[in-house]
């Protein structure tokens, strides 16, 4: 079976086998089989367990052998000890996609790597494959399929993650991430490479995040992530780089992390984005969702206080942007409807605008169209308090104005009031707009987006395909 077939089955499940599914129901039960039927999954499910005939008036079955079919994928979430027993049953029965949950295994020390090497050759023998151990599964909100453990929340989003945790699952508090997921554990098996070539031809994935601890197989994994990302942005979160870090991933997932100098290296040649924290992660995946390839790094600041002004110029140096010159034309258009004292720069002081002729809320629409159909204009940042009671006026003018000119990113950083998350949903609703928790932020986001441009561009120079 090709590889790509056999990820299907990990992710695109038609049924499922939940080996071990406990009978508790409820909240606190961590029930598989019940986030199943709560999220919709519209697959076939078994449920294997020997104590029961019914799980929530599904048809329960006593082992896998009793399965009135051969699943897709098996689940098995038993404790560690039973964990080999019930592989057996589940290979006998010509299952070709297993998920281990167990702990215990290359987490563990010396005796777990063992069991944990073991475990592996006897699915390969049986020309199957494994995720884990140690995992929460797979996930694909696209088809209402999360085999954690935890009850999640997911989105029809274009976004796939392969982590070596679970923490992606559960969420980040700034956003609903989950599009589709893959949580290697341990790593025993599949691997970083098999998610890749997953996502590569994925029409529903868009960007690709990875969680990584360490990798296993580093030459199989440069060739695959240097080809997929020409294809789609890959943005990586390496943990475990210091040295407490390093012995924490050994203890959580068994992963040997390496020198980080080395990650950093594999990372640049193979077009991978690396983000510092988990706020990058989120913001830059956010980014690449919003908006279009950055043609430069040319960013117009629009403020209606130029300490914002003066922390975006600070910002561009720190994360490689620069401040757009505007063209004359600009200029013109914008001395049209100024005060006459006020001299023009970029960061542009939209505050001394309330003293023009036309009003705040038409020179701030004049004001931000001249700024995007500047040529020499590649990105906007608006810097403006979060009023209310003015700012859905603002939020409209700024939709309206993305939709004819959707060629360029404009970002945003609401101050002054404890409002800023009813005020943003204005600008964001519009899908065209995003709010950082900082000026830094939605610079450093920019830049991202320009590092990758720029990475497909020298492809292209090179004689490789991009995006």
């Amino acid at each position: 079976m090709k590889q790509t077939n056999f990820m299907k089955l990990f992710m695109e499940p038609r049924s499922i086998a939940l080996v071990g599914v406990p009978r508790d129901t409820g909240q606190d039960a961590k029930n598989v089989l019940e986030n199943l039927l709560t999220y919709g999954y519209k697959g076939r499910i078994y449920p294997v367990n020997p104590n029961c005939k019914k799980i929530l008036d599904i048809e329960t079955f006593c082992n896998v052998a009793d399965l009135p079919e051969t699943p897709d994928l098996a689940v098995i979430m038993t404790p560690q000890h039973l964990v080999f027993p019930l592989v057996k049953d589940t290979l006998e029965k010509g299952i070709k996609a297993l998920v281990v949950v167990a702990q215990g295994f290359s987490d563990s020390g010396e005796e777990g790597k063992l069991k944990q090497s073991q475990l592996v050759d006897m699915v390969h023998r049986a020309g199957a494959r494994l995720v884990g151990p140690n995992s929460f599964g797979v996930a694909n909100a696209f088809l209402n399929l999360n085999t954690a453990f935890v009850l999640t929340e997911m989105e029809r989003k274009g976004v796939g993650i392969i982590c070596q945790t679970g923490f992606p699952f559960v969420g980040f508090p700034q956003m609903i991430i989950l599009g589709k997921g893959l949580d290697l554990g341990n790593t025993g098996d599949i691997d970083f490479a098999d998610g890749l070539e997953y996502f590569e031809n994925d029409e529903e994935t868009r960007v690709i995040i990875l969680h990584i601890e360490g990798i296993k197989n580093g030459r199989r994994f440069m060739e695959t992530a240097r080809r997929v990302s020409r294809l789609k942005p890959v943005v990586a979160l390496k943990t475990g780089w210091s040295k407490s870090g390093e012995e924490t991933a050994l203890s959580h997932s068994g992963s040997l992390v390496g020198n980080d100098d080395i990650y950093e290296a594999v990372f640049k040649q193979s077009g991978i984005l690396r983000v510092q924290d988990t706020e990058e992660f989120i913001d830059v995946c956010r980014a690449f969702l919003a908006f279009p390839r950055l043609r430069g790094r040319r960013l117009a600041v629009l403020t209606m206080t130029m300490a914002g002004g003066t922390m975006a110029a600070d910002a561009c140096e720190k994360y490689n942007m620069r401040l757009a010159s505007f063209t004359p034309e600009t200029l013109n258009k914008l001395s049209a409807i100024a005060p006459p004292w006020l001299k023009f720069s970029n960061p542009l002081d939209s505050g001394a605008f309330y003293f023009s002729k036309t009003g705040p809320v038409e020179t701030f629409r004049i004001t931000m169209e001249a700024v995007l159909l500047d040529p020499q204009v590649d990105a906007l940042l608006i810097v403006i308090p979060a009023l209310p009671f003015e700012q859905r006026i603002y939020a409209e003018i700024a939709f309206n104005l993305t939709s004819r000119y959707p060629d360029k990113p404009v970002t945003l950083w609401l101050y002054s009031s404890d409002k800023t998350g009813q005020v943003s949903s204005h600008f964001e609703s519009t899908g065209r707009i995003l709010n950082f928790g900082s000026i830094d932020r939605a610079v450093r986001a920019l830049s991202r987006l320009a590092d990758y441009s720029e990475y497909l561009d020298r492809g292209v120079q090179d004689g490789h395909t991009g995006c």
